[in-house]
């Protein structure tokens, strides 16, 4: 995986997610490229979530979604487990705490790194009277000027009037950070009535 690609992976959950927060894994993010993980924390699109509340119970191979427990140990400090109800030969099963910790990625996130990476001063009304669409700020192009949206139903699209392109389309990846095409963004704007 490239860390175009997985920029591309994380768009496409959130554009899924229906306006939810989009969870992942510390072990699902060691599979993504090194550079690709730092670009997204630094850059704030992806924030530490609270700890996971269930996990996939390691005692066996059955691999069941389970909840976990948290308890103070004395000496140890935190010790999370889960209480397998599923094997008599098993019973409380414990779960690294690496294991629950995961991060978060929103809509509202990607706005602000658009904004972030635009340039733009981030719009205070975020919705629009359509629950589809979020208002990132006032874009400008060389013919006019435009309000830059999100459209967030399915694969997040830029739309600035009533053009939209991609959101992956004008994202790109160079020395160790994300950025936009703002030239590209400022011929949506340009094109838009």
């Amino acid at each position: 995986m490239t860390p175009q690609a997985a920029l591309v992976e994380l768009l496409a959950r959130v554009g899924a997610s229906q306006d939810a927060a989009v969870l992942l894994s510390h072990q699902e993010l060691n599979q993504w490229p090194e550079a690709a993980v730092a670009a997204l924390k630094t850059q704030r699109l992806l924030v530490k979530a609270q700890p996971a509340t269930s996990a996939i119970c390691p005692g066996c191979e059955r691999d069941c979604v389970m909840p976990v427990q948290t308890r103070i140990h004395p000496s140890r400090g935190a010790v999370s487990f889960i209480d397998c109800d599923k094997r008599s030969d098993v019973s409380r099963v414990d779960v690294p705490v690496d294991r629950l910790e995961q991060w978060r990625c929103t809509a509202d996130a990607v706005c602000s790194f658009v904004a972030a990476s635009l340039g733009l001063r981030q719009s205070d009304k975020r919705r629009l009277a359509s629950a589809d669409f979020l208002e990132i700020g006032m874009a400008t192009g060389d013919k006019r000027n435009q309000m830059l949206c999100l459209q967030t139903g399915g694969e997040l699209m830029l739309m600035a009037g009533g053009n939209t392109v991609p959101l992956a389309d004008v994202v790109a990846y160079r020395d160790g950070a994300y950025s936009l095409d703002s030239a590209r963004v400022g011929q949506l704007v340009d094109a838009a009535t």
